[in-house]
């Protein structure tokens, strides 16, 4: 046997490649394709085609035109121009982290393009109507989805600003002072910018002592003895308004921002319209209808003043659970659709916690002040309306097997030990 090594061979018996310096790992980002340019781009385009036609809808249309509205019209632009120049560098980092070939098949702006090229054809190019468009389940989910988005989050956004004015005003009572008109506000801003920035400078020092408390002022909000007779009514509107108002804006959160790096993109939609016609008759301008139809009016009061005040404080407690639940969605909150099934919070007790806890307070509200056997029977009829949203809602949720599994371990619906 030769006493000669090998040629490529080292004491340590590695070959010459280990002699060789590794290259190092590379960690800069990967060049996009121009493949996934025009994915981005089409992306863009499609959303903001939707986003632009609703623009139109919400802009011009006269319902979105009532005064109630005039919240919504300032949010919305803000998001239309948000979009149109951040919405690429958004679908491109989108793509980046979540892309492949199971989002290509269930990307909203995916199914907006294709909706969008079935339409073209149709209406050019002499083809029929793309009903095995409609067909695909995605596609259906993407549309019915926007529907609510499309119906919902104004609604949120009026009632959430609707909830903050209330706040602000009944604070700036409590504090003897009170807002400025739209005309003050108007003339506020007339004159050159320091003259303006100056005005709001000396309005600011002025009203600041005014509405921020003190610290006696915390003190003596927990020390009951000091408060007069009308302030326990004060703090239980002030608590019931700030209540919705969290309520609002968390439900805000969910219709607005439907998003992979939240997620909480959606799985399905309320299939029926029997579904869709119990949720939306609980909801303007639907409920005015229903409203009529099913009055709850509030008479004299037939308790005595401590038992209305319990009521008040039973409504107070139910309404807070309702909040709760909405916030045990997260950012998952929507009506009619599933994104996800909610075991934590109040849903680990009952099913519609929600539900069962608005209705409770709906009775404790209008029970010290009945108007006979009506108000009870038009009470009885919101119940069996929202009993029918518990069951459609069952229905469309029990397709899911996330949702069976629920069922099995949270086996009442609404009530504890009785259904």
């Amino acid at each position: 046997m030769s006493g000669k090594k090998k040629r490529g061979v080292v004491a340590g018996g590695q070959g010459d490649e280990a002699r060789k310096p590794m290259k190092p790992e590379d960690h800069r980002p990967k060049k996009i394709k121009r493949a996934d340019w025009e994915k981005v781009f089409w992306r863009y385009v499609s959303v903001t085609a939707v986003m632009s036609i609703m623009y139109v809808i919400y802009r011009w249309h006269p319902y979105y035109q009532r005064p109630q509205f005039r919240p919504w019209h300032p949010f919305f632009e803000t998001a239309y121009m948000v979009w149109l120049a951040g919405g690429i560098p958004y679908v491109m980092i989108t793509l980046r982290k979540f892309g492949g070939r199971k989002m290509d098949f269930t990307d909203g702006a995916v199914m907006y393009l294709l909706w969008g090229r079935g339409i073209y054809y149709w209406l050019f190019e002499g083809c029929r109507w793309p009903r095995h468009i409609w067909s695909n389940r995605r596609m259906r989910v993407t549309v019915l989805s926007l529907g609510v988005k499309a119906f919902f989050t104004p609604l949120m956004t009026i009632f959430m600003s609707e909830h903050a004015n209330n706040i602000w005003s009944m604070w700036l009572r409590r504090r003897g002072t009170t807002a400025l008109t739209p005309d003050q506000v108007k003339d506020m801003n007339v004159g050159d910018l320091m003259t303006v920035v100056d005005r709001w400078w000396v309005y600011i020092q002025e009203t600041a002592p005014k509405i921020i408390p003190s610290m006696q002022n915390v003190v003596d909000f927990f020390n009951l003895s000091t408060w007069a007779p009308g302030d326990k009514y004060y703090w239980a509107d002030f608590y019931y308004q700030l209540l919705f108002f969290v309520d609002c804006i968390w439900a805000l959160t969910g219709y607005a921002a439907e998003s992979r790096w939240l997620n909480n993109k959606t799985r399905s939609v309320e299939p029926t319209g029997f579904g869709w016609m119990v949720a939306l008759m609980c909801y303007p301008p639907f409920n005015d209808i229903s409203g009529t139809y099913f009055p709850l009016g509030r008479g004299q009061l037939i308790f005595s003043e401590d038992m209305a005040w319990i009521c008040r404080l039973l409504m107070l407690a139910a309404f807070t659970i309702y909040v709760w639940a909405t916030l045990a969605f997260g950012p998952t909150f929507s009506n009619l659709t599933n994104r996800g099934i909610i075991t934590r919070g109040p849903y680990a007790f009952i099913r519609h916690p929600a539900y069962a806890c608005k209705n409770f307070a709906w009775w404790m509200e209008y029970l010290p002040y009945l108007q006979g056997w009506s108000t009870v029977f038009w009470l009885i009829a919101w119940n069996i309306i929202y009993g029918l949203r518990a069951w459609t809602e069952e229905r469309h949720l029990s397709r899911d097997p996330d949702y069976r599994v629920y069922k099995k371990k949270v086996k009442w619906a609404a009530l504890p030990g009785v259904f």
